[in-house]
């Protein structure tokens, strides 16, 4: 019995746009029998959104990315994102070497 491989797919979000467009076609073309297909969205609600297919599972974004899409955090919390985005993009840097 095979596995089924798993792929991931990140992008802010599903606005209209040709990147966008690009990976919802994709998206559709790729055989979910061979599969498992995870979708990471940084803001959900936009256009293309309703074209994803039914067996791509959109991953709900880390709780710190929610300042991205400002919505309606205060100061204080802001620099605290900065902080965790400062983290985050050292760390993945470090981890390279």
């Amino acid at each position: 019995m095979d596995m089924k491989k798993k792929l991931l797919f990140v992008i802010d979000s599903l606005a209209i746009g040709g990147a966008e467009k690009s990976l919802v076609s994709l998206l559709n073309m790729i055989d979910s029998s061979k599969y498992e297909i995870d979708l990471l969205l940084f803001k959900r609600g936009e256009d293309f959104e309703k074209y994803v297919p039914a067996y791509v599972h959109i991953l709900h974004a880390p709780e710190y990315f929610r300042f991205i899409n400002n919505e309606g955090f205060s100061v204080r919390k802001n620099i605290l994102y900065k902080s965790y985005r400062f983290k985050t993009s050292l760390s993945l840097r470090l981890n390279k070497f």
